[in-house]
């Protein structure tokens, strides 16, 4: 969710939704328009299964974040969702880390959505 992320000011210095997306979601009816074109959150439902993983420890994208896109798109239904919740100990880079421990378990979920 691209706005409640800017609401919170997700990242290490508070200012990553503002930064990617160039603008505050206030800024005017075109700003928010832009956040909700970019957010998951705002594009539900969605036709393709959805894979989430997410580190417990995630600092940039907190897990009750993550949480609550699972949980609504589950009820807009559409596509499958599955969910890997990583260690306590990983970060937000941790699941894309190949040396990781949780990228077999989520490599194995990969192949078995391909097949």
């Amino acid at each position: 969710d691209m706005v409640a992320a800017y609401d919170r000011k997700l990242s290490d210095e508070g200012d990553a939704a503002k930064l990617y997306m160039k603008c505050a979601p206030g800024d005017s009816e075109e700003a928010l328009a832009k956040y909700h074109a970019a957010s998951p959150m705002h594009r539900l439902p969605i036709r393709v299964p959805i894979l989430l993983v997410s580190g417990s420890g995630d600092k940039d994208v907190p897990m009750d974040l993550v949480e609550s896109y699972r949980d609504a798109a589950t009820i807009a239904g559409g596509a499958p969702v599955d969910f890997i919740a990583c260690d306590p100990s990983s970060d937000h880079y941790t699941p894309v880390n190949a040396t990781s421990t949780e990228w077999l378990q989520i490599r194995r979920a990969i192949d078995a959505a391909l097949v």
